[in-house]
C-alpha cells in the first residue's frame, strides 16, 4: 500500500483514509472529570478506563501527563533507573 499525504495538514499516512486523531487511553484507581475525554468511562470494580482524543501536540501537556503517570505508577514509587522497554528475562 502507499503511502498518502494529507492535503490538509501535509501529514504522510500509511494508507488513504487514515483518521488524524491519536486516542491515548489511561486506567486509574479513581474516576476523572474532566471534559477531556474522548468516550464514556469503562470501569471494572475500582478501575476506571479512559479515553481522550488528541489531535494536537499541544494536547499532550502536563495534565496529561501527570494521568499518564499516574496509570503507570499509582503509588509514586517507581524506580527511575527502570527500563520498561529492556527485557529482564532474557539471559545475556
Amino acid at each position: 500500500m502507499a503511502p498518502w499525504t494529507c492535503p490538509s495538514c501535509a501529514r504522510t499516512f500509511g494508507a488513504q483514509g487514515r483518521s488524524h486523531v491519536c486516542s491515548p487511553g489511561v486506567t486509574l484507581d479513581r474516576r476523572l472529570s474532566t471534559e477531556r475525554l474522548a468516550r464514556k468511562i469503562a470501569s471494572q470494580g475500582a478501575r476506571h478506563h479512559h479515553v481522550f482524543n488528541l489531535d494536537d501536540v499541544s494536547q499532550l501537556d502536563d495534565e496529561l501527563l501527570a494521568w499518564i503517570i499516574e496509570a503507570f505508577d499509582p503509588d509514586g514509587e517507581a524506580d527511575p533507573s527502570f527500563d520498561p522497554m529492556v527485557p529482564d528475562d532474557v539471559d545475556i
